[in-house]
């Protein structure tokens, strides 16, 4: 309709009604769902590109007014495009027996881990069992003492033939509260002093001179001593490792034939083993009436024993169940909340940690898919912006306190090792949020190189009307309303219109 400039216009050009009759449905139960939001092509067309390229950097910022149903179509969008993907591998974190301040982690086939857990604990329980039966046994304790015996023998031998060959010169040898003596001996009798001093003094000088010689004698053997009982030490820790490897090779065997397609979980395997044959006092119970403690015998009897602790694996990220690549909502992206963080447990009133109290950050469980953030809430807690970047520039995700990671506290803590990174990020937020964060932060357009821009309002045409009834219908059948009659439909246009202050347009906020 022309009109002069200059002049008023009509109501008619001020309102432009949209005819019922024009719509080619009578209820938006006829209309078929609709996939993409109406007049957000470029957007849709900008996300499609971010999750097609494999390049760095190209993580996602949504920038829209609130109300254009960003999160409705990210949601969905990114579910549908998971489903696609392969499922990612599962992540655990294990003791490492090399420096246990810095936790091992492996990958699985997704569901094993789960599996893994399940029967190193099975494992372990058994051992629990099967190495205190060894130790024992009939067997190891006559073995163990035999050794024992041989030691106490060769020992007495060597003092037998001191007593003997001083009985030979006639000097007796006598236990005092320091040692081993030997004094002058006549007739069966020991010589007093007095007596000693009576003797000829070439007699007196060979007693001096027997008692020396023996004396150097007992040193000699004295100083054998430490080296035969080392030697004893070690043939029944040799005895107690044979032992123990015939106790625990049949289980570890098993699983070292279960897993032989993983070659990390079998040298795993194989390192525990030789562990196990090294600290197998932990599987031994202490003998009672050793007055230990009342809180450290409860301790020692708790639910999770040393072992388990030890052995046991920590499953970070369980895929098991998954059906694709993984699409976290992060409501609360805190430092911690994003890349995780380590526990501690109170014992013995000081506050200790362990491999098994490391917990996973919404990087972990979106990693191999996608992780969509808010960005107001993200630039609201401390060090959470500056934890994502430095976990997308570094490609790896390394589990720590934010003490430790802006240097406030200097305690002794785990070092897990850093997991592989490779997701892709999508923040959502206003364009002002956008536009201060690439005015004032040089590395945001390093690392979210691609803007999804939805419109504000986009053209009232015959397409996009239709495209915003199906839009309407979709959302309809989702959230389980009634349904709109045409008259209805055409009531929303001219409001959506309105709302976009142009009769020629309609408003992006559908929500």
């Amino acid at each position: 309709m022309d009109h002069t400039t200059g002049q008023p216009l009509p109501p008619d050009a001020l309102y432009r009604r949209c005819d019922p009759s024009e719509l080619r449905f009578e209820s938006t139960a006829e209309l078929e769902d609709l996939r993409e939001l109406p007049g957000q092509e470029r957007a849709s067309e900008a996300i499609q590109f971010a999750t097609e390229i494999q390049v760095d950097g190209h993580n996602v910022y949504v920038l829209g007014p609130p109300g254009s149903g960003r999160h409705r179509f990210v949601r969905r969008f990114l579910e549908e495009k998971a489903a696609t993907r392969a499922v990612p591998e599962d992540w655990c974190y294990v003791y490492n027996f090399d420096d246990p301040r810095k936790p091992r982690a492996i990958s699985l086939p997704p569901g094993r881990s789960r599996e893994l857990r399940v029967d190193v604990d099975s494992l372990i329980q058994d051992a629990q069992t099967a190495i205190p039966a060894a130790f024992e046994s009939e067997d190891f304790q006559s073995q163990r003492e035999s050794i024992t015996e041989e030691f106490k023998e060769s020992q007495e031998e060597a003092f037998k033939g001191i007593e003997e060959e001083a009985q030979q010169r006639e000097i007796g040898v006598i236990q005092t509260p320091t040692g081993v003596a030997f004094i002058p001996v006549r007739e069966g009798e020991a010589l007093g002093a007095e007596d000693f001093k009576k003797l000829p003094e070439g007699e007196q000088q060979k007693f001096h001179d027997d008692i020396a010689d023996l004396t150097q004698r007992l040193q000699q053997v004295m100083r054998t001593v430490p080296k035969r009982a080392r030697e004893m030490r070690q043939k029944i820790r040799q005895l107690e490792r044979d032992v123990a490897i015939m106790a625990v090779s049949g289980l570890v065997d098993e699983l070292l034939g279960k897993y032989e397609d993983i070659p990390v979980v079998v040298e795993h395997l194989q390192k525990m083993q030789g562990d196990i044959v090294e600290n197998v006092s932990i599987f031994l119970k202490p003998q009672d009436g050793q007055g230990v403690p009342a809180q450290i015998q409860q301790a020692m009897e708790s639910r999770e024993t040393e072992a388990m602790r030890r052995y046991s694996i920590n499953v970070l990220v369980d895929r098991g169940e998954d059906g694709g690549a993984p699409v976290v909502f992060e409501d609360k992206p805190s430092f911690v909340e994003l890349v995780g963080r380590i526990e501690h447990e109170s014992e013995f009133g000081s506050l200790v940690t362990n491999f098994s109290l490391i917990r996973p950050g919404s990087l972990h469980l979106a990693n191999g898919g996608y992780l969509v953030i808010d960005a107001v809430k993200l630039l609201t807690f401390p060090m959470a912006w500056d934890g994502l970047k430095r976990a997308l520039k570094s490609r790896q995700l390394r589990v720590r306190s934010i003490a430790d990671d802006i240097g406030l506290v200097s305690t002794v803590t785990l070092e897990p090792e850093p997991i592989p990174l490779d997701l892709k990020v999508i923040l959502i937020g206003e364009r002002i949020y956008y536009y201060l964060l690439a005015q004032h932060d040089p590395e945001f357009s390093e690392l979210f190189k691609i803007a999804a821009d939805f419109e504000d309002e986009f053209p009232r045409d015959g397409d996009n009307v239709e495209s915003l009834a199906r839009w309407l219908a979709t959302a309809i059948r989702q959230e389980e309303l009634r349904h709109l009659s045409r008259d209805g439909v055409a009531r929303l246009m001219e409001e959506s219109a309105r709302h976009a202050g142009d009769s020629e347009r309609l408003s992006a906020n559908i929500a």
